[in-house]
């Protein structure tokens, strides 16, 4: 398609292309996953799993550590991506360098107008930082592995460059498209549930059943817990930029759905501070103190009763025991130098993109930052830590931060974006880093400046 060809359609109409595509993206990236464990495609392996895992029984409920261990060989075949499935991952990729470039095009050809606002300055600061973490990735490991580690950061060139898609009433639209993922991963949870692999463990039921259901669901986005706080944050980004509320109460039933099935207990966690910051909004300043008071409270019980609503009596485990969250973190912090530990170690290191891609190659500290254990860094604070260093760290939440200051009304966004960040890497979460990279271009363009462009387009349109 020409450059011609691509001008020729409206902002807003493509507006609405990249929405679609980003609702195909999210259900394309994970469809092999899902189907695979649900027996409709790979079929031997299927039957093969279940023959193992009947054989091997008899199982507890809730997650349980040694039973993934040992049917491990008779499940890796689900993550294995061969053939269209490499495809069908690559889409979500498609569309982000497809919105850059696009982008860059309709700049150039001065449709729309390009200002850096100075507020903007937490973006830019970022972005340095990153760069530079990039020249050390290329001097360590090539360009090859540069490209794998700005996958987790192109999120900043959305919001550079994504003022125009603001300006078209892209987050409405986008807010839209946010609620029918949202359908969509509830809808797929019954087939998972009936006939999905019980790989994490089975099911909690106060009655015996002749099978063993899975414990947690993961949808079209390959981990329980990525479900879990793709929903929430989904459920957030419609609150904030839709202009039409009318359907939080539906939407927000199926995000608590979602969540239990998922078994995500910091989505279960958000989704309280969610609901909580509704119903104090509500109330008002005449009830402040009485409302934080209740929050707290009530916070205080679900974390008491977090393990049993999630059925994971081990949940602790996932943050403090063996190759938790806190122990890799202390082991990247331990096995770096100083500079590394201020600067960091260039981007990709402990990445999914990077691990998937050298899986293979646990050879030494340069590839996966500590000896030769390969490492995931499941937080957002590791893997910042482990690219750019204290320095990136900082910048990073700093520009959460200001932006959910600076933006009144997507504070929830943002704050949700915070609070996941702890237990992923909030910026490898498709659509997850899309949707941040939109809502950022929204929070550092000036309010008078969108409404007054958003105006302009309806005209046009």
């Amino acid at each position: 398609m020409t450059k011609l060809k691509l001008l020729s359609y409206g902002s807003i109409d493509w507006v609405k292309i990249i929405g679609v595509a980003l609702v195909l993206a999210t259900i394309l990236n994970g469809s092999a996953f899902y189907l695979k464990r649900i027996g409709f495609i790979n079929k031997k392996e299927y039957d093969a799993y279940w023959t193992h895992h009947m054989a091997a029984g008899p199982y507890v409920c809730g997650t349980n550590y040694q039973q993934i261990l040992r049917e491990k060989p008779v499940s890796k075949y689900l993550f294995e991506n061969k053939g269209k499935e490499i495809i069908f991952k690559m889409v979500k990729d498609f569309l982000t360098v497809g919105f850059i470039l696009l982008s860059l095009i309709v700049y150039q050809s001065k449709k729309e107008e390009i200002d850096f606002p100075r507020s903007a300055w937490p973006v830019f600061s970022l972005l340095l930082v990153v760069i530079a973490a990039s020249v050390t990735t290329y001097l360590k490991q090539g360009g090859f592995f540069v490209l794998l580690g700005l996958r987790s950061f192109m999120f900043l060139l959305i919001a550079l460059l994504g003022m125009w898609f603001v300006r078209s009433r892209g987050m409405q639209f986008l807010a839209g498209c946010t609620a029918i993922l949202i359908v969509v991963q509830l809808l797929t949870t019954p087939f998972e549930l009936i006939y999905g692999l019980p790989f994490n463990g089975c099911l909690c039921l106060p009655y015996d059943l002749q099978t063993c259901l899975p414990a947690r669901l993961a949808g079209t986005l390959v981990k329980p817990n990525s479900l879990g706080i793709f929903a929430i944050c989904a459920l957030a980004f419609y609150h904030d930029f839709s202009e039409s509320k009318k359907y939080m109460g539906p939407l927000i039933i199926a995000t608590v759905l979602i969540l239990l099935l998922s078994g995500s207990a910091t989505g279960l966690i958000c989704m309280v501070v969610f609901l909580g910051t509704l119903v104090f909004g509500h109330l008002g300043r005449r009830y402040k103190t009485l409302s934080y008071t209740a929050l707290i409270a009530l916070l205080m019980i679900v974390l008491t009763l977090l393990p049993r609503l999630v059925g994971r009596p081990d949940l602790l485990n996932s943050l403090f025991g063996e190759k938790g969250r806190v122990e890799v973190l202390q082991t990247v912090i331990s096995s770096n130098s100083p500079y590394e530990s201020i600067f960091g170690n260039g981007i990709g290191y402990g990445t999914n993109a990077a691990l998937n891609m050298f899986q293979r190659n646990y050879t030494n500290k340069t590839v996966f930052g500590h000896d030769a254990v390969p490492l995931r860094s499941d937080s957002t604070i590791t893997a910042m830590f482990w690219q750019i260093g204290i320095i990136g760290v900082v910048l990073f939440y700093t520009m959460l931060f200001l932006a959910m200051v600076r933006q009144n009304k997507a504070r929830l966004f943002y704050l949700t974006i915070i609070l996941t960040s702890m237990t992923i890497n909030i910026t490898e979460l498709f659509p997850v880093t899309f949707l941040l990279g939109v809502a950022l271009a929204s929070t550092f363009l000036t309010t008078n400046d969108v409404s007054r462009e958003s105006v302009k387009q309806c005209q046009a349109a």
